[in-house]
């Protein structure tokens, strides 16, 4: 399923995300951010997304422990076919935008709504 090409100019969402490694770029919570709360050997690490339906949390650059693996965590993620709905481990987050080497999703917790951008390289 591809999403309408405007003179080449849209990006197919699922092909993008698999295509990069993506990295946290920035957390808000209620308006708040919380991006520096954030350790940063957490926030350099990169999700790699697999056109199976499942995604590798891979360490990179700092560790946050020294003898910590490669891939620090396995799960599965989904896209919706009209790509509004982006399902990461089972819990379901609003696509906000995205470009070729960005995604914004929210979604609502108890603090608030969060809404969290992905840089993607």
């Amino acid at each position: 399923s591809c999403s309408k090409d405007n003179n080449g100019t849209s990006v197919n969402l699922k092909e993008n995300l698999i295509a990069k490694k993506w990295k946290l770029a920035k957390v808000l919570v209620a308006g708040i951010d919380l991006t520096s709360s954030i350790d940063a050997c957490e926030r350099d690490n990169y999700i790699k997304f697999s056109s199976d339906g499942k995604y590798d949390l891979h360490s990179d650059g700092v560790k946050c422990d020294p003898n910590e693996a490669e891939i620090l965590e396995s799960g599965t993620w989904a896209l919706s076919s009209d790509e509004k709905t982006f399902t990461l481990d089972g819990q379901d987050e609003t696509v906000v935008s995205h470009t070729s080497t960005s995604l914004v999703v929210k979604t609502d917790t108890p603090f608030g709504e969060a809404v969290t951008t992905y840089t993607g390289y």
